[in-house]
């Protein structure tokens, strides 16, 4: 199950930049994305968003891009990404599900290719294939409609703090 999988799903890193003002603000995420059956089917991606609600804040930091149930990546070339969020960030709290995907040395190895040194070898690979069914099974991927589903979400790797609770909105994934 998990090597079909595979084919399907996408995982990337990239720097995420954001914060909010009071009732506004904005968010900036690029990086670049690999084929988990494939990893030499790469492309780079950014997703510029608009953000409205109440908060006060702002940070950079690594973020990991999950993308599951799409064959091709350029599938996601324009789409539109909107959702609603919470953010409590204070540096260095973990949640629960980083805290998993930790022991799973998922945080690692997404770092390392973040710092252009790699995957290395097969361990690592598998570390991050059992992180990524991890989520596949929390976000109930299998159960969804088919269509693609982007997770993006931030790593322990990060500068800043913010309080925040805003809809992102007006974004559309550019596939390089």
């Amino acid at each position: 199950m998990i090597d079909g999988i595979m084919h399907n799903t996408w995982l990337g890193v990239g720097a995420k930049t954001g914060g909010i003002f009071l009732f506004g603000g904005f968010e900036n995420t690029s990086g670049a994305v690999m084929n988990m059956a494939n990893i030499s089917r790469r492309a780079g991606f950014s997703l510029n968003n608009a953000r409205l609600g109440l908060g006060l804040g702002g940070g950079t930091g690594l973020a990991a891009m999950c993308v599951f149930n799409c064959p091709d990546i350029n599938l996601l070339h324009g789409t539109s990404n909107s959702d609603w969020g919470v953010n409590l960030s204070f540096g260095g709290k973990w949640a629960a599900i980083a805290k998993v995907l930790a022991n799973y040395k998922f945080f690692t190895t997404i770092a390392r290719i973040g710092n252009k040194v790699g995957v290395t070898n097969g361990d690592e690979v598998e570390s991050l294939r059992t992180g990524l069914h991890y989520l596949y099974n929390e976000y109930d991927m299998a159960a969804s409609d088919g269509t693609p589903k982007v997770i993006c979400f931030d790593t322990p790797a990060g500068l800043g703090a913010e309080v925040s609770v805003s809809y992102s909105f007006g974004g559309k994934i550019q596939i390089d």
